[in-house]
């Protein structure tokens, strides 16, 4: 009888072992999944703000370019008026 609760004794003990060894194991696979979406957030965010001064300067060159176009359009206008006042005199 003494012999058998020791054996279920040390089973017990063997498994509490095992489960202490598999939650250690687990925590470390936890933590390190932790600290990499960590890091994945910082890299995210860090792209997102290069991403934001991408888009401001696009929008940016966009505004001077149509600015250029209208300046354009503007003195063809006036050339025309002028060639045409010309013409006229």
């Amino acid at each position: 009888m003494k012999k058998i609760i020791k054996e279920q004794i040390m089973i017990l003990n063997n498994k509490q072992q095992i489960l202490h060894h598999v939650m250690a194991n687990q925590l470390k696979i936890l933590n390190t999944t932790i600290a990499h979406v960590d890091k994945l957030e910082k890299i995210t965010s860090y792209n997102i703000q290069l991403l934001l001064n991408i888009i401001i300067r696009i929008n940016s060159k966009m505004a001077k370019q149509n600015l250029r176009e209208e300046l354009d359009e503007y003195f063809l206008i006036l050339n025309a008026i002028i060639t045409d006042i010309s013409c006229k005199i």
